[in-house]
């Protein structure tokens, strides 16, 4: 492949990334919901018009999981462990836990009941959506007051 092009489709990754971000801000919209979308219009787009990008199929998972983590570890990075929030960092943690637990269920079940599946299969389908729970949760969390972002981070 020609680096030109490389060098374009990352600059135009960069510029799109940044024109969501201001767009989602305006319309207080969770970014990772906007991206989803466009991800989906865009394979439409390219199903439709007939071009294949076979080499995207292998790319895509990874990149988009590394997205998502990079999220997580963003909001991580403003908080601040001290001696004196015990009790928030507990609080958070069985809560985190049972949201979790609950929602993981509940999207098994429901995977497990709708379709013809095993329920080993139905939990491992289930795990991407938590994931992008917490990565949709994070970024909302900014127009909140520090204490509530404090607690959803």
């Amino acid at each position: 492949m020609d680096p030109n092009l490389i060098v374009l489709a990352f600059s135009a990754v960069v510029i799109a990334a940044y024109a969501f971000d201001v767009l989602c801000r305006k319309a207080k919209l969770p970014s990772v919901i906007v991206l989803l979308l466009s991800g989906i219009a865009l394979r439409q787009f390219f199903e439709r018009a007939d071009i294949s990008l076979s080499y995207m199929d292998d790319v895509l998972p990874v990149l988009g999981t590394i997205g998502l983590v990079l999220i997580v570890l963003e909001g991580a990075l403003g908080l601040e462990l001290r001696r004196d929030k015990k009790p928030l960092v507990i609080q958070t943690l069985l809560a985190s836990t049972l949201g979790f637990v609950l929602s993981f269920a509940c999207i098994a079940l429901a995977l497990h009941t709708l379709f013809p599946t095993s329920w080993t299969r139905a939990f491992l389908t289930a795990c991407p959506f938590e994931e992008i729970s917490s990565a949709v949760a994070i970024p909302s969390a900014g127009s909140l007051s520090a204490a509530r972002r404090e607690f959803v981070v």
